[in-house]
């Protein structure tokens, strides 16, 4: 049974009940009046009185009927949502969005026996937000990847059925009873179903194996992977990743591929891009886990302003259209990537949040469809072991340090799945402190100041 089939059944008796209730109270109001003078006015006032309290009950319970089975709630940004179970999935809509609005209809005709008109769907919305907010109900929605109530963290698959990638104390599972708040936008698509490597080690290699084949240098791979784990978690800082390099290089085929491997987007043909103003990627971060900007040619000192916030965690508040005092929370906090000919990256606070990729240009490159063919073969064995990857990221190791590093959970993440998979943790963290040194000369190189320091003293 569909949820609105359900839905329907649940309201049918209701509404015969309280439509019953209402013709009791209209036959006895009638009679009343047909009483003639040998009752008091005041009766006749009562009666109606009574009546209009009635009335005033039964719209009372068709909004306790509506807010019992849209399981409505304020979220953590202060927007009233709609809960609902398609399948067995569980999702969350915004009251004010299309899909919410939608939902409440449905649900207010199966409650009256009417479609209500668009009065009746404003007052009742607006009844919905003030029991929500007189009762206190709330709820924590999450985009793509969140946590439930145990501190587990949970992967959206996104096919029609609601299963979740559960990570749980070094280990990971697959289950569709997962009691989590997800969002799920018109551009979401569903990742692959994973498949589980012999072990850490073998999830590794074979992550190695892939990113070795599309040109990443060997000094950059176990960033890049441990980038990717951290996109996996909620509530982590998410390095920016920049891949640089010439035309043919292959930067936004690899991109889009690891886009796939965390958030793939509808279309899965061609790689969403998004300006990365503050305004552009508010909007985007409401539907998109991960964002993108593809061939960017320039970084304003704004942008690298912005993209430092979406990194470690931020919000941005808007003013609400046509109003002059309300405003809404737009959450930032997202992982991005960035492909550009050029590095654009020269804020200092960007660079200790961003992992560069140099790709070099390839002298036989192949097609698109032959690139995407071979990445789909292996799609699932990638996602499995990114998978296992963050599942002994969250086990700690002895001796396990983040002094001198701003992206901890980054630097962290990546000592404990080398420990795991067998290789030394100081390799990790040696890879980190050589791109820093690397790209802090370049920076170095390119300032006008130090290039006169270099004149005088030359």
């Amino acid at each position: 049974m569909s949820f609105i089939d359900e839905v329907k059944s649940k309201c049918s008796m209701n509404s015969q009940l309280t439509r019953a209730g209402e013709e009791v109270d209209t036959a006895q109001l009638q009679q009343t009046d047909r009483s003639g003078p040998g009752i008091p006015a005041w009766a006749t006032e009562q009666a109606k009185a009574q009546g209009a309290v009635n009335q005033e009950a039964n719209e009372a319970k068709k909004v306790a009927q509506v807010l019992t089975y849209l399981n409505c709630a304020k979220d953590q940004y202060g927007d009233v949502v709609v809960r609902y179970k398609p399948a067995r999935r569980n999702e969350v809509a915004k009251l004010d969005s299309a899909r919410g609005q939608d939902m409440l209809r449905i649900v207010a005709k199966s409650v009256t026996g009417k479609t209500p008109n668009k009065g009746a769907i404003e007052i009742l919305s607006s009844e919905i937000r003030m029991s929500v907010m007189a009762r206190g109900l709330e709820v924590e929605t999450f985009l793509r990847v969140g946590k439930d109530s145990l501190g587990r963290f949970c992967i959206d698959l996104g096919d029609v059925d609601g299963t979740c990638a559960v990570v749980d104390s070094g280990s990971w599972y697959v289950s569709d009873q997962v009691d989590v708040a997800f969002v799920r936008p018109h551009s979401f698509a569903s990742l692959p179903s994973p498949i589980r490597p012999d072990s850490a080690g073998d999830a590794l290699r074979k992550l190695w194996t892939f990113f070795e084949s599309r040109g990443v240098p060997g000094n950059r791979i176990l960033l890049v992977i441990a980038a990717l784990v951290c996109y996996l978690k909620h509530g982590v800082a998410y390095p920016v990743l920049s891949f640089i390099g010439p035309a043919a290089s292959g930067k936004s085929t690899v991109v889009l591929q690891l886009l796939l491997l965390f958030d793939p987007p509808k279309s899965q043909k061609t790689l969403p891009t998004t300006e990365l103003t503050e305004e552009h990627i508010a909007a985007t971060a409401q539907v998109r886990h991960g964002i993108t900007a593809d061939n960017k040619s320039s970084l304003s000192k704004d942008e690298q302003d912005t993209l430092c916030r979406c990194s470690t965690g931020g919000e941005t508040y808007q003013r609400k259209l046509y109003t002059n005092g309300d405003v809404f929370i737009l959450p930032m906090h997202r992982p991005i990537m960035i492909t550009s000919v050029n590095s654009l990256v020269k804020a200092p606070d960007l660079m200790t949040r961003t992992v560069f990729v140099d790709l070099p240009a390839r002298s036989n490159p192949e097609t698109f469809d032959a690139v995407m063919a071979d990445f789909r073969a292996q799609q699932g064995e990638l996602f499995g072991a990114l998978l296992e990857l963050v599942a002994v990221s969250t086990v700690p190791i002895p001796n396990e340090t983040s002094a001198g590093h701003r992206l901890v959970d980054f630097v962290l993440a990546g000592q404990r799945f080398c420990h795991h998979a067998g290789i030394d943790p100081q390799k990790f963290i040696q890879c980190v402190d050589n791109m820093r040194e690397s790209t802090g000369a370049e920076l170095a190189a390119g300032s006008a100041f130090i290039k006169k320091v270099q004149a005088v003293i030359t």
